[in-house]
């Protein structure tokens, strides 16, 4: 029950933004996928929002929620003379769930945007914000025992990493996947997850170590159990740190 009515949450959420007053202060450009911090916009569980080719990546405090968006339709009503052209938008959400995490602690931001918003929502002023800024990187401490996890966007997109400090367990990691209509692992050894409107793809994880001062390579990949996905390593100094290190791609499609 609590699941259904956070999906009834989420998916009115960019309508609930889009029909308040939004004031935004720009001296630069940028392309990045910035991840905006929560100053009381969103619901309590929202930590920042990141906009991706394709929807939205929402981090809360145990989860990622990608927010898949089909605009197809409003494409095709602008350009259409029809009376019934439709202009709904599909949607769909994916839950990354991350099992048997930390309570969030600590949270480091990185590289600061210089452009703001302001969010006058409603005539309740206690839910209005201002300065919401976006922040490049992200990371949040200790997200497992001494593991962090780090969010970094750049004119590629989005990525997420996880940092092991020495001796701390790999095996602790792992990822449930909800609201897919499938979920497998291609012969790339990318994870590929599926919808009515489109897929997210995480590309297979690039894990290294900093030895000498230069990036040693460790065989890795994604182990499947179901909806579950855990990561397989080769060997490895446990005495250096790890980083795990994959990618996401939003695909959408008609």
């Amino acid at each position: 029950m609590k699941l259904f009515l956070l999906i009834l949450i989420l998916i009115g959420l960019n309508s609930y933004v889009a029909n308040a007053q939004e004031d935004i202060h720009t001296h630069q450009t940028s392309n990045q996928s910035i991840f905006l911090e929560n100053k009381g916009q969103w619901p309590n569980d929202v930590l920042f929002k990141s906009k991706m080719s394709g929807g939205n990546l929402w981090l809360q405090s145990n989860k990622l929620i990608y927010h898949l968006q089909d605009f197809a339709s409003l494409r095709e009503n602008h350009f259409s003379r029809s009376q019934q052209a439709s202009t709904s938008i599909k949607e769909k959400l994916i839950h990354l769930n991350f099992k048997n995490c930390n309570p969030i602690t600590e949270i480091k931001k990185k590289k600061k945007s210089k452009s703001y918003y302001n969010y006058f929502i409603g005539n309740n002023s206690e839910k209005w914000a201002s300065n919401v800024h976006g922040y490049s990187e992200v990371t949040l401490v200790d997200f497992y025992d001494g593991i962090d996890l780090r969010f970094i966007s750049n004119e590629a997109g989005v990525k997420y990493e996880f940092i092991l400090s020495p001796d701390s367990d790999p095996h602790e990691i792992l990822l449930s996947y909800a609201g897919q209509k499938s979920i497998k692992i291609d012969k790339k050894g990318n994870l590929i997850l599926k919808t009515e409107i489109g897929s997210v793809i995480e590309e297979k994880p690039y894990v290294y170590q900093i030895i000498d001062g230069e990036k040693s390579e460790i065989k890795s990949s994604f182990k499947l159990n179901e909806n579950d996905v855990s990561f397989k390593l080769g060997s490895y100094d446990e005495s250096i740190p790890l980083v795990i290190d994959p990618s996401l791609i939003f695909a959408t499609y008609c």
